[in-house]
């Protein structure tokens, strides 16, 4: 799953972490590649399996990906058409990590720890350059 979550993540900062660009990007990506959902599919339908709150509008369109690459691939399927839920499902939840660790990074990166300033030595009057 490496590979789907670098290819994820490389589309997440291309789109600047814009949930429905980030989705069209991943979208287009899988239907180009199939073979990258195939690699990452056991993963996927473990990550998905887990009881979560989804957006039903996500899983319903990830649903319809997943369906879509299967059949575009025909027989090389095999029984996967069983797991689609769960897979879809962990695509969702692959995004929405990927997209919270993106939009997480680039707060901190915007925000730097405060430095405490540093403290001036007045001067004192005299020879110019000489601190006493």
């Amino acid at each position: 799953m490496d590979g789907l979550v670098g290819i994820v993540w490389n589309l997440i900062t291309e789109t600047n972490g814009a949930p429905e660009a980030v989705w069209a990007a991943v979208r287009e990506h899988i239907r180009t590649d199939p073979a990258i959902l195939l690699d990452a599919w056991d993963e996927l339908a473990d990550l998905g399996s887990d009881a979560r709150p989804h957006v039903k509008d996500q899983v319903a369109q990830a649903q319809q990906l997943v369906t879509d690459v299967l059949h575009a691939i025909g027989g090389a399927a095999g029984d996967r058409g069983r797991a689609v839920s769960p897979v879809a499902r962990g695509l969702v939840v692959l995004l929405a990590r990927e997209t919270v660790a993106y939009k997480q990074g680039r707060k901190a990166a915007a925000h730097p720890s405060r430095v405490p300033p540093r403290r001036r030595v007045a001067r004192r009057s005299g020879r110019p350059g000489r601190g006493g």
